[in-house]
């Protein structure tokens, strides 16, 4: 994993901020997986740092690598100075590697089933999750089949399923 200068830290962890909307597939909003308030969270801001081109794409294997830094994680998982950026992250990345999408065709005995992500590193205070390249549909330039979600009301919601089911609701 390349190194990351202290100019670029602070450049980059500013960026997911100046966007007030993100655009969600809607087959990500209906798929069943487990989550965490803090998982969603995260899953927000890297979805509107793919939105906005923040993001590397793995030239060997396509995956798109996205980075949180220390002050955008403390934020959307209102953690205190001090607390333990490890252990709320841990759990999140477990998350994160069980969370997959399944589309089922049983009349034609047919079915496919994409991890969403490859990886998930947790290194010198950089949060670095790779997002599988076959979900690149679901997650960059999205044109049609997508919700609009609020930066700020999604932040704010206190409870999972609050946050799941406005997604659920909202979508179109």
């Amino acid at each position: 994993m390349p190194k990351t200068t202290s100019e670029e830290k602070s450049n980059k962890a500013l960026t997911p901020y100046n966007g007030d909307f993100i655009s969600k597939s809607n087959i990500l909003i209906n798929g069943k997986y487990r989550s965490s308030l803090q998982m969603n969270r995260i899953n927000y801001i890297n979805n509107l740092k793919l939105q906005t081109g923040n993001y590397i794409e793995d030239p060997e294997t396509h995956e798109l690598c996205v980075k949180l830094y220390p002050s955008e994680i403390t934020k959307m998982l209102n953690l205190k100075k001090g607390g333990s950026i490890y252990q709320s992250l841990d759990g999140v990345a477990r998350q994160l590697l069980g969370t997959y999408i399944g589309v089922t065709d049983a009349e034609n005995e047919r079915f496919r089933y994409i991890n969403l992500v490859t990886e998930s590193v947790y290194e010198d205070g950089v949060l670095v999750t790779k997002y599988n390249p076959h979900m690149k549909n679901f997650l960059v330039n999205l044109k049609q089949n997508f919700t609009k979600l609020p930066r700020d009301l999604m932040m704010s919601w206190t409870s999972t399923a609050a946050y799941r089911l406005y997604e659920l609701m909202k979508q179109r």
